[in-house]
């Protein structure tokens, strides 16, 4: 993968999600608006790369109602392009409702000859997410311009 493509993958899966499978199962669903705060990368030489990112972060589900909808916080990745035109991406969001109440996420893709693939789990929560660690699911990039960017995610929120 040219370096020069290597920001608009990891800003669309920066926290943002790459399609895992979108299972029958999913109970929940919606979009990750997201806006890249910062970005640095560092050349390896030989074809590698380390790119860091720092997104901000607002959930908008299908469901209004849902416990996470609208909201806030932010996501953090760690990108890596290998020779093989494979990019590995690992990061965490931790995010915040209007009450005060957080939740925060691991994510991991990869980008490669096969295509994109993604998938989210909860780690940690307080009161209305409390139980937060019993949620994960898919997600997959949608859109972009600049520095913003969305992308479409389900799974299972078990809150």
């Amino acid at each position: 993968m040219e370096s020069h493509n290597l920001p608009l993958f990891a800003m669309l899966l920066s926290c943002s999600f790459a399609l895992a499978g979108e299972a029958s199962a999913d109970n929940c669903s919606g979009y990750d608006i997201m806006v890249n705060r910062s970005s640095e990368t560092i050349d390896l030489g030989k074809g590698q790369t380390l790119m860091v990112n720092r997104d901000y972060s607002m959930i908008v589900t299908d469901d209004p109602k849902a416990r996470d909808n609208l909201t806030i916080g932010e996501c953090h990745a760690t990108v890596v392009s290998l020779p093989n035109d494979q990019v590995k991406v690992n990061g965490f969001c931790a995010r915040r409702d209007k009450e005060g109440d957080t939740y925060s996420q691991e994510f991991e893709s990869i980008i490669g000859p096969g295509g994109e693939k993604g998938s989210w789990k909860g780690l940690w929560g307080t009161g209305k997410f409390a139980r937060a660690s019993s949620t994960s699911g898919w997600f997959h990039g949608l859109t972009r311009d600049g520095k913003v960017f969305a992308v479409r995610w389900g799974g299972n929120c078990d809150w």
